[in-house]
């Protein structure tokens, strides 16, 4: 997130530049170099003792998160290659997380409960593989599944001349 220089959210917007998408169209707007050298480190650490706590609203109750870990380390780095005409800047983050199960389940599970039995549930993969020949899958899950994603970006500015620029990323 710390290489988003803007965003722009646009709703039910009428002009005709604007095209591909209905309801809303986000812009994310990466950062460019500049005529000095700039950079950021960071970390963020959460785990379920500093989340919140879960309502859920067929018991009326609130209850602890599963346990957890998400860290995320990021780094960016900016600047000139040639003053005032060509800049780069670069940016990356590795975020890890341990948190795989879902928030909600079926009435009676250890989970925030949502208003369906587990039979219903049953009944309707048992309807999508007799009658559509559609396998659903396991509803168990597995354990040890941890999520690991790594973001790398390296952007190029160009300014050729005062009418016209390129920018690579």
């Amino acid at each position: 997130i710390d290489a988003i220089q803007s965003v722009q959210v646009n709703i039910s917007n009428y002009d005709v530049t604007q095209q591909g998408y209905t309801g809303a169209n986000i812009n994310a707007i990466t950062k460019s170099g500049t005529n000095n050298y700039k950079g950021s480190i960071y970390y963020v650490l959460r785990d379920e003792r500093i989340a919140g706590k879960r309502y859920d609203s067929i018991t009326g109750s609130f209850r602890d998160p599963a346990a957890f870990e998400e860290k995320t380390f990021g780094v960016t780095f900016g600047g000139p290659i040639v003053k005032d005409k060509l800049f780069f800047f670069a940016s990356f983050e590795d975020q890890k997380s341990t948190k795989a199960v879902p928030v909600f389940g079926p009435l009676g599970s250890a989970f925030n409960n949502v208003n369906v039995t587990q039979s219903a549930i049953e009944g309707a993969a048992q309807i999508a593989t007799s009658r559509y020949g559609f396998n659903v899958g396991s509803f168990q899950i597995p354990d040890g599944t941890k999520l690991s994603v790594r973001d790398a970006l390296l952007k190029l500015d160009w300014n050729i001349n005062d009418s016209h620029r390129a920018s690579l990323r």
